[in-house]
């Protein structure tokens, strides 16, 4: 009886999510099932392959059952720059493997191609809020920027070669170590007090503009800050902003954020802008994670 119940919450919530696309005039698509090896492992250098199940076609071809639903919904749409705007949604899992065994995670996804800066932004925000009042989450908002990373690696002038190291460092908040690996780096005494003072950063969008606006690299930040704005222009659900968040997909490109709700300890929600892999297309989207909302509001 119990599964029963849960597969009748995780439909109703289903419906909501569906009523809410097709509110916002987003078309619902099937991503591909695999994705080809080579191309996804170039497109995610640092992910851990281990975990992905692979299998080969025929031909020898290898592919890899999608362990990520934004990359198959590039696969499958192949949209293009000049055909402009498209929104898209979908209902999927993902698919990888671990010690336990094989893991199937369930997504609801919500995907704007070609999205105009800023006032995408604003449209993927307002999808974002009717999703969180339409579950009934107890939502708390966690907001970056990936060019946060760009900024500070060129403030400090960190190598190519350095710059896994610095993201993993700011991902993991490790603070301590991230000073003595500056310090080690002979990083100046006044870039690494900024460096630290952004990253160690947890709070409303006002107070973040206003520690980099009141610093010498101000300029630098203008283009981030206007997209965060338009991300944290509406009413409810305020964002709380956090310099170290780096995520680890490498397609990100502007605004990242994470949905955490009271009820749940792990993100039900996930997005961003991202570069559409071997093309001039940016797109915004985020996706629910449905297994994550079984302990939510009905």
């Amino acid at each position: 009886m119990r599964w029963f119940e849960q597969q009748l919450d995780r439909s109703k919530k289903i419906k909501k999510l569906l009523t809410i696309a097709d509110e916002f005039a987003y078309t619902l698509i099937d991503p591909p099932y695999f994705i080809n090896y080579d191309a996804f492992r170039a497109e995610q250098p640092t992910m851990d392959s281990l975990r992905w199940i692979k299998l080969a076609d025929p031909k020898g071809q290898v592919n890899v059952l999608r362990p990520d639903l934004t990359t198959s919904v590039m696969q499958k749409l192949k949209w293009r720059k000049s055909d402009g705007p498209l929104k898209v949604c979908y209902n999927a899992s993902t698919f990888t493997q671990s010690f336990q065994g094989f893991n199937d995670a369930k997504e609801f996804g919500y995907e704007y191609f070609n999205a105009p800066l800023k006032s995408g932004e604003t449209t993927l925000r307002n999808t974002l809020d009717r999703v969180i009042d339409g579950l009934s989450l107890d939502a708390v908002i966690e907001c970056s920027h990936r060019g946060l990373l760009t900024v500070l690696t060129d403030i400090a002038d960190i190598s190519e070669d350095e710059q896994p190291v610095f993201r993993d460092l700011l991902n993991q908040k490790a603070w301590g170590d991230l000073t003595q690996w500056l310090t080690g780096r002979k990083t100046k005494a006044p870039v690494q007090s900024f460096i630290e003072t952004v990253s160690n950063y947890q709070g409303d969008l006002s107070g973040f503009t206003d520690l980099l606006n009141a610093s010498e690299y101000a300029p630098m930040f203008k283009s981030i800050i206007e997209e965060l704005l338009a991300f944290d222009s509406q009413t409810s659900n305020a964002v709380v902003i956090d310099g170290s968040m780096v995520d680890g997909w490498m397609y990100y490109v502007g605004l990242t954020f994470n949905v955490y709700d009271a009820s749940v300890p792990e993100a039900i929600i996930r997005g961003g802008r991202y570069q559409v892999s071997n093309s001039d297309i940016e797109a915004i989207g985020f996706s629910v994670q449905l297994d994550a909302l079984k302990g939510g509001q009905s």
